[in-house]
Order: structure tokens, then C-alpha cells, then sequence
């Protein structure tokens, strides 16, 4: 066999070898490609429309989802959701937010025209509740740009009051150990007296953050459950807040 016959048979080896490699490159690329876009996104962004919204839609503005809930539980534990609510929401029920940073605001920034309006409801052990959300693990919720609804507790329906009637609250063994709550351009619109609780019980430890929002009298001693009206904030040490006036 000749030298130049000997040499092309080499070079056909290397070129099919680096054929085979540029295309076990591409395809390994495509691989791992597929494999990030078919993970859960950790941040996400839904709108929800309580009237026209779908829980089977994306949830973008152009197919909004139709619960908070459904929102909630698209985004995967130990992420972050913003839930921009694109209409007025009536909520009637606990929501279960386990894991998660949860942040729910009205659609324009600033304005406290959208309103989550909450409403009295019998829990399982025939006492009432309103709206809220229940809280496990390690969990933030944030609520911004909207009016908060409270019902009218002394009106409202004719049976005892739940321990957990507030819009906040955990329990039980996966009660987060810290927990942070944040109000920001929030109005607070009360339809008679509210006797229940903005955070209620079941927090170690708490930081309410407050801010571009004014507390009504009518709310003092019904921020935090255990906490008294006119509390100095720094006499409690299980609490972080600017609140002056508790």
C-alpha cells in the first residue's frame, strides 16, 4: 500500500471522526436545550380574571386564569409568583400557599381601584372564616395596588368565629418558622365592623412591612392576632415592623 493511499484512508478517518463528533455535539446541545425549556420556570408572572378568566389558560393577559388558587399551584414550590388581578376578585375560601413567595396586586401600578373583596364562609368545624390564605413552610406574601375588602364580622353570618379568621394565618408542624408579610399601596375598605385579623395566628416570628398605605383607626388592635391596640411595636421581640401604631 502507497504512502498517499495509506494517508487518504487516515484523513477519511479523522473526517468521519469529527463528522460523528460534531454530531453527537448538536445533538447533546438539543438535549440538554429540551431539557431546560421542559423545567419549570421558578418566577412567574399570571393574570387572573375571576369573570372571563380559564384555569386551563396560560395565565398571560391575553388568557388569563380564573382563580388565584390555579396560580398558585402552577408555580412550582420554592418560587415566586406575581398575580396581577385583572379584574375584581371575590375570594370565599383558604388558600393553601405552601413554599412559596407570593406577591398579589391589582393591574395598574399605583392604583387601589382593583379590589380583593373578602367574604365570610363556614369552615369544616361549623365556625366562620373569610378569605384568605393559609401559609406552610417557608413563604412571603406580598399584596400591592388594590383596596382590601373586609366583612362585616358583627353583620356577617350568625355562627361563632374560627380562631383563623384572618387573611393571613398558619398551623400545625409546617407553620414557617419567619414569616414576611408586605402591604404597598393598599386601601382598606370596611363594610361594617371587622373584629377579625389582617395577620392571624400561627407565626414565630412575623415582619409587616406597610408602605404608601394608611391604616384606619377602625383596624387598630386587628393587625396581628395576639397583639393588643396601641402595642408598642418595639416591646414585641418575635416582630419586625415600621408600624408606629399597632
Amino acid at each position: 500500500m502507497s504512502l498517499e493511499t495509506e494517508i487518504a484512508g487516515l484523513s477519511s478517518k479523522v473526517t468521519a471522526l469529527i463528522d460523528y463528533f460534531t454530531t453527537a455535539k448538536t445533538a447533546i446541545a438539543k438535549a440538554v436545550a429540551d431539557a431546560v425549556a421542559a423545567g419549570p420556570e421558578i418566577s412567574r408572572t399570571f393574570y387572573v380574571n375571576q369573570l372571563i378568566g380559564d384555569d386551563n389558560g396560560t395565565g398571560k393577559s391575553d388568557s388569563p386564569l380564573k382563580t388565584i388558587d390555579r396560580a398558585i399551584a402552577a408555580t412550582p414550590a420554592g418560587g415566586m409568583v406575581d398575580i396581577i388581578l385583572a379584574e375584581n376578585y371575590t375570594l370565599a375560601s383558604t388558600v393553601t400557599v405552601g413554599s412559596r413567595r407570593v406577591m398579589i396586586r391589582g393591574e395598574i401600578e399605583g392604583s387601589t381601584t382593583r379590589k380583593l373583596i373578602l367574604n365570610e364562609f363556614l369552615a369544616y368545624n361549623g365556625l366562620k372564616r373569610f378569605g384568605g390564605f393559609q401559609v406552610t413552610r417557608g413563604c412571603s406574601m406580598d399584596f400591592g395596588d388594590m383596596t382590601l375588602s373586609l366583612p362585616d364580622s358583627a353583620g356577617g353570618m350568625s355562627v361563632g368565629m374560627d380562631s383563623y379568621y384572618s387573611l393571613i394565618f398558619a398551623g400545625g408542624s409546617r407553620l414557617p418558622g419567619f414569616m414576611q408579610v408586605k402591604l404597598y399601596s393598599i386601601a382598606f375598605e370596611l363594610r361594617g365592623t371587622f373584629t377579625g385579623k389582617i395577620v392571624g395566628a400561627g407565626f414565630p416570628s412575623l415582619a409587616l412591612t406597610v408602605s404608601a398605605s394608611t391604616i384606619p383607626a377602625a383596624l387598630e388592635g386587628s393587625l396581628i392576632a395576639g397583639v393588643s391596640a396601641g402595642k408598642d411595636p418595639n416591646t414585641i421581640p418575635n416582630l419586625l415592623t415600621n408600624i408606629t401604631k399597632l
